[in-house]
């Protein structure tokens, strides 16, 4: 008998019953709304398919970064725009022509400013050129780079995702 038994005598409650093993794992605590939930993390490819980074951020067919990819690597490949000054406008107008679901222009344009800043830089890849249509007007002016591979290659030149 142990000592506390003796001292205080027999307890009134009710022996409590110990749990039997289970085979199946059980869930410890349903998660709820009020606790953090970790961020899915995606994996980056490159075009020949291999894991080159993770994100946070998808970067689906929908959305800017990925539509930016696919403005810039078509700029690239057009020997009318690239290599060349060629304003904002006209980009815009082009995205417009080969996107069939257009995302909103400045969250494309964010991301082709963060691929063209990789690439360049310390040069300057935009500046401001001061244009005569009806009024005297400063329109904001970019130099695509010309591509130096094929499409199914190296995508761009100096350009990493």
């Amino acid at each position: 008998m142990g000592l506390v038994r003796h001292l205080f005598g027999k307890s009134t409650l009710a022996p409590v019953p110990t749990p039997e093993p289970t085979p199946e794992p059980t869930l410890v605590s349903e998660p709820s709304l009020s606790e953090p939930s970790l961020p899915p993390i995606y994996v980056i490819r490159d075009v020949a398919g291999i894991a080159v980074d993770l994100s946070h951020q998808s970067v689906d067919p929908n959305h800017p970064a990925q539509h930016a990819i696919e403005l810039l690597r078509a700029l690239m490949h057009d020997d009318a725009i690239s290599g060349g000054p060629a304003l904002e406008k006209v980009i815009k107008k082009y995205y417009k022509t080969i996107c069939p679901n257009p995302l909103p222009w400045p969250s494309v344009l964010l991301h082709l400013n963060k691929i063209l800043r990789r690439a360049y830089g310390n040069t300057p890849f935009k500046t401001y050129k001061w244009v005569q249509r009806g009024r005297r007007r400063r329109l904001r002016v970019y130099h695509i780079p010309r591509a130096e591979g094929d499409l199914q290659g190296e995508p761009f030149a100096n350009v990493a995702y």
